[in-house]
């Protein structure tokens, strides 16, 4: 166990040209599997979302976001299976604690019930499954 970010995306971190030097806003960090932190950063960097959330992120297709798992992966010394199983569990227990803490009126968790994160949460794990073999390569789509 670590302790872990808790919020690692594009929007935490912090880059120098193409260099990464570091991830900012700690408020959501606690013990955990460092795992967990890399399948949240290939959930939002990669992103392993669905095709609009990828057009957002101005990366589509399934070769592309197979191609950026892998890179990321090889970078921090995963497997790729390993961080899209992490990501589904890690996806599971956040959708479960925003219901559970939204539910007894807890900020931050309230905001995220009412806004619809824990839904589409379960619907990107829904997508990921989906899909995981097409970004596994392990087969054809």
């Amino acid at each position: 166990m670590v302790i872990r970010h808790g919020d690692l995306g594009p929007w935490n971190s912090i880059w120098d040209g193409g260099q990464l030097i570091g991830f900012i806003d700690w408020d959501f960090a606690a013990p955990g599997h460092a795992i967990d932190d890399l399948a949240q950063l290939a959930w939002y960097a990669v992103p392993l979302r669905p095709v609009e959330q990828q057009r957002r992120a101005s990366v589509t297709g399934s070769s592309t976001l197979q191609g950026r798992l892998h890179t990321l992966c090889a970078a921090y010394g995963e497997q790729p299976a390993a961080v899209i199983e992490a990501l589904d569990a890690l996806q599971s227990r956040e959708a479960a604690r925003i219901e559970r803490l939204g539910r007894q009126g807890t900020e931050l968790w309230a905001a995220f019930l009412a806004r619809g994160d824990a839904d589409e949460m379960l619907a990107e794990q829904c997508w990921i499954r989906s899909e995981s073999q097409a970004l596994l390569g392990t087969g054809r789509r």
